[in-house]
């Protein structure tokens, strides 16, 4: 399996949006509300309507996502969820508090 660089970047950066989009959701600050459904219409222009998604909550929405390519396309699966543990990387290492830490793990 050979995996192009402009997939490998397509694929990842829409796992780290999804993953993003977590902490976005039902986020009681103004300025995650403000970016939060133009970051929700972003994921699903970056699918181009190729996946039936389930906006009822973060966890629907993600999961209709990523089962619908660990399903259907292994690779962009693989590529999706490399994007969304770099961004849970990231949380983690700006996380200074142990307790929450390990429950982000």
């Amino acid at each position: 399996m050979k995996i192009d660089e402009k997939n490998m970047y397509f694929w990842s950066s829409l796992g780290f949006k999804i993953g993003r989009l977590e902490f976005l959701w039902d986020s009681p600050f103004k300025e995650a509300q403000e970016v939060f459904e133009e970051s929700k219409n972003e994921i699903i222009h970056m699918l181009d309507a190729e996946v039936p998604v389930n906006e009822k909550d973060y966890h629907a929405f993600a999961e209709s996502i990523v089962f619908y390519y660990m399903r259907n396309d292994v690779e962009k699966f693989s590529l999706l969820m490399i994007g969304r543990c770099i961004q849970r990387c990231g949380l983690l290492k700006a996380c200074k508090n142990t307790e929450s830490r390990e429950e982000m793990l």
